[in-house]
């Protein structure tokens, strides 16, 4: 199951590179930047071959998840990469790939209910004496809203590689420590919240399609998080951060 899980990453994060590499360019773009081209078939051809690795057991357990196309496609790539179509293989990347890594089509074994990380955040269970206590997700899908407006969080959060469909409303709230590693969020939402730790926002993509999609404004954040490293993609363009978090 660890080497599943590891094959999957791989297969996500591949997925990832080849829809940044093909969004926005056009099939005369890869045809004409070599670069660009080559990476794109490299991401294929990791997808491929991570898909060719995973277990018999996990394939049966989601029969309806074609596994053996993206190995047909590497195998193209590489007995026959001179005449590969990148009209395809754009397509592809930009048609079929984004449901697959992004987690809009998640099925139930990777769904999470938001009111049960709610309600952990707060406190529903006491950890052992002398355990520190956190909240740690990776690659699931959150289905419902995260409203948490005034809330007191007992433990911090880590979300990474996980698909928030709807916002993280933590206005006026006190957390820990929010750590959010390669995720797709609507919108997060964190006006007059307390930050008792290291607000750290990497490679997070915002999809709020009206208002705001960050806004940290009147946010007090502990010293150490002004310097932590964020790298946040908006949709709308449109952030309100407190004076000097960047």
């Amino acid at each position: 199951m660890q080497r599943d899980i590891l094959l999957l990453t791989e297969m996500i994060d591949a997925a990832e590179q080849a829809q940044q590499l093909a969004a926005g360019v056009m099939v005369s773009e890869l045809e004409a930047d070599r670069q660009r081209r080559d990476a794109l078939l490299w991401n294929f051809t990791v997808l491929g071959e991570a898909a060719a690795q995973l277990s018999a057991d996990l394939k049966e357990q989601f029969p309806d998840i074609a596994w053996q196309q993206p190995s047909r496609l590497r195998n193209r790539i590489v007995h026959g990469y001179w005449s590969i179509d990148l009209e395809v293989l754009h397509t592809t990347a930009t048609d079929q790939l984004p449901a697959f890594a992004t987690g809009g089509n998640w099925g139930p074994h990777r769904q999470v209910r938001a009111e049960v990380l709610v309600a952990l955040l707060c406190g529903a269970m006491d950890v052992e004496p002398g355990q520190p206590g956190g909240i740690n997700l990776h690659g699931a899908s959150v289905t419902g809203k995260m409203y948490l407006p005034g809330a007191q969080f007992r433990y911090p959060l880590s979300l990474a590689r996980c698909y928030i469909a709807e916002d993280i409303e933590l206005s006026e709230a006190t957390t820990r420590s929010l750590h959010l590693r390669n995720c797709r969020v609507c919108s997060i939402r964190l006006t007059y919240a307390t930050i008792n730790g290291v607000l750290g926002l990497s490679g997070v993509h915002l999809h709020a399609q009206h208002g705001l999609a960050l806004d940290a404004r009147h946010a007090a954040l502990a010293a150490d998080s002004r310097g932590a490293q964020s790298e946040v993609h908006c949709s709308p363009w449109a952030v309100r951060l407190p004076l000097g978090l960047t």
